[in-house]
């Protein structure tokens, strides 16, 4: 199994000041992952009051462009499978993101050059969407991880969380490469599950529990694969990327971030 070590691909921002401006407020994740949660738990017979219960946010709070505290997030999910008794619900649930989903991000990604252009450009507008976590492209010899991690130390692991995160970066994979370019293997950190061969159905390739991270293992080649949709002009114009890269509540990083947006 490939170790990755050295960053391929990350805005140039010091994880360690990043860490302490979120300890000194409370880190805020856009609600687009979560919004299609209702309707799931309506689908599966779930009272939506129940999960919501206690968290201080509502049904009607996920909306695309609202932010809601991180650590509802987790509580959610963990709460919803429960509930549910659905062990994949965090499956089910990044099966239903999609780059139209994501907002100006899917838009920049789909009119990208490559698939790492848009894998970068993603990288690089994340901290738009979160000021909890992070995803990066890491590489190991022939092989590039595009992974996802937690900056928060005290939020509970949720293996939800890691099902949702890796079936949304399947379905953005597939959406953006037309089904072209598939996932050598994924590696999660979630514990593995009582019936793996969903999880190995879903990704399509062999996934690996219990790691030390989260990601997608790509051929370090795919990088360069062409997207169908790119769209030179439209990537250029989409440097709304400035409006993007706005981080939720007052932070240094946002001017920084910025400026470091409009140089791509």
């Amino acid at each position: 199994a490939p170790a990755f070590g050295a960053p391929f691909t990350t805005l140039p921002i010091d994880p360690v000041a990043f860490r302490g401006q979120s300890s000194r407020m409370e880190p805020r994740q856009r609600a687009t992952p979560l919004v299609p949660l209702p309707k799931l738990l309506t689908e599966l017979g779930v009272p939506i009051e129940p999960v919501f219960a206690g968290t201080g946010i509502g049904p009607e709070d996920l909306r695309p462009d609202a932010f809601i505290p991180f650590a509802a997030v987790p509580v959610l999910l963990e709460r919803a499978a429960a509930l549910s008794g659905c062990d994949d619900l965090g499956l089910r649930l990044g099966q239903r993101q999609s780059l139209a989903s994501i907002g100006p991000a899917g838009a920049i990604m789909a009119s990208a050059a490559t698939l790492g252009e848009a894998l970068s450009d993603f990288v690089a507008v994340h901290i738009s969407n979160s000021t909890a976590t992070s995803v990066y492209l890491n590489r190991a010899g022939d092989d590039v991880a595009f992974g996802y991690g937690i900056y928060q130390s005290d939020i509970a692991p949720s293996p939800r969380l890691y099902d949702l995160v890796l079936a949304a970066g399947c379905a953005l994979l597939r959406e953006l490469t037309r089904g072209a370019v598939r996932p050598l293997e994924v590696v999660t950190m979630r514990p593995a599950p009582k019936e793996p061969a969903r999880w190995t159905r879903l990704a399509g390739c062999p996934v690996r529990f219990g790691q030390a991270e989260t990601a997608l293992v790509l051929p370090r080649a795919a990088l360069g694969f062409p997207l169908p949709t790119a769209d030179r002009a439209a990537h250029a114009a989409r440097k709304e990327l400035e409006a993007v890269s706005a981080a939720p509540g007052e932070s240094p990083l946002k001017a920084e971030a910025a400026e470091l947006l409009k140089k791509l």
